[in-house]
């Protein structure tokens, strides 16, 4: 995997969650701020955007593993691009992530990505990651293979959005087969939690602050319970 300078990022809680799940938990190796620059059509201003995460495994073959309170299997590939939306915390109502998954699963259509051309009204919010010109990057000049997944990560989703009839678990499962994953934080959050519970692990807490932090919530949470 060949990873080329990152832009500056600001800290980022989210994104941090993010990383340390995927290395201390997962076993992936992480890059950042990876830069990617949309053609003129693409967007109605060509400034540079990038990648939040870049990642690649030591091992082969997908990661498989159960996610949340309904135990949902997750199959990662061994290379993965991901996108952290956590400014979504600050939408009142998750009806508008659902509204935004479903309208950039039209606009790929039967295709794995957005073309870089596809008819856009223009406040139209899509994700990055969704675009012909992250995923051509990906392929050629960071996995050199189309053999890798996209991850957004988000923040707790509604289960539906009764009025327009559009279900999360059906949106789910047409991204994944445009090679997409969707993972909710609450999700992440809940496996970091079992993970800093186990006492095989308690040596990785000294080592990271988000873990450290994890358990201390943990902690406070059980003893303000019983106050």
């Amino acid at each position: 995997m060949q990873l080329g300078d990152g832009m500056p990022v600001p800290l980022n809680a989210f994104l941090e969650i993010v990383r340390t799940w995927l290395t201390k938990r997962l076993g992936f190796m992480v890059d950042d701020s990876i830069p990617v620059r949309w053609s003129k059509g693409s967007v109605s201003k060509t400034t540079p955007s990038d990648m939040d995460l870049v990642c690649t495994h030591p091992k082969s073959g997908p990661i498989s593993f159960h996610l949340g309170k309904e135990r949902r299997q997750v199959e990662l590939s061994r290379n993965l691009v991901v996108e952290c939306k956590g400014w979504f915390d600050f939408v009142p109502d998750s009806i508008t992530l659902l509204n935004y998954l479903k309208h950039d699963t039209d606009l790929m259509g039967n295709g794995r990505v957005i073309p870089k051309h596809a008819s856009r009204k223009k406040n139209d919010f899509t994700f990055g990651i969704l675009k012909e010109e992250v995923y051509d990057k990906a392929k050629n000049e960071i996995f050199s293979s189309g053999d890798f997944q996209r991850v957004i990560v988000t923040p707790k989703i509604k289960m539906e959005h009764k009025k327009k009839n559009i279900k999360k678990r059906d949106l789910y499962d047409d991204f994944m087969k445009k090679g997409v994953v969707i993972i909710e934080i609450n999700e992440i959050i809940q496996d970091l939690r079992d993970f800093v519970r186990d006492p095989s692990n308690k040596d990785m807490l000294r080592k990271n602050f988000i873990l450290e932090l994890i358990h201390l919530l943990d902690v406070y949470s059980e003893v303000a319970k019983n106050a």
